[in-house]
């Protein structure tokens, strides 16, 4: 089973992890680890351990907020050298709450792909409509004979 671990600055992992709950319900298997002000990195490390260790025989997938800050690189050194375990980052909410679905269906290295390719799909710019232009006529006026 792979277990999803949110991890991020501020609250981001908790209001994600909430989001998720409110559209999909309650998931077991999707966990949040803020990395708030009066931590430090160890602290963060040593949370994310805790997490993994409270497990057996699970795969992890680490949904981290920012590509580079201090979540995402706790993340890839506990991931390096751990056949099961992936790091993602950057990820939206639809992208992360589609791999929340998916993730039994998938073996953990396509699951990891699956959530940055949802994200570039997710992600699009909405195109301004003119609903200030004139109306437009939809019968014509033959009655000159032309």
């Amino acid at each position: 089973m792979t277990k999803i671990i949110l991890t991020g600055h501020g609250q981001i992992s908790t209001g994600i992890k909430g989001s998720l709950e409110l559209l999909a319900g309650q998931n077991e298997d999707v966990i949040a680890v803020d990395f708030t002000r009066e931590m430090s990195d160890h602290d963060l490390a040593a949370n994310l351990q805790e997490v993994i260790a409270a497990t057996t025989n699970e795969s992890f997938l680490f949904v981290c907020d920012i590509l580079g800050g201090t979540p995402y690189k706790e993340s890839a050194k506990i991931a390096n050298d751990r056949e099961q375990m992936e790091v993602v980052a950057g990820c939206n909410l639809g992208a992360i709450l589609e791999a929340s679905l998916m993730k039994e269906t998938m073996e953990l290295p396509a699951l990891a792909r699956f959530i940055v390719d949802q994200t570039k799909n997710f992600a699009a710019k909405f195109e301004k409509v003119n609903t200030q232009a004139a109306p437009v006529e939809t019968e014509d006026d033959f009655s000159d004979g032309i």
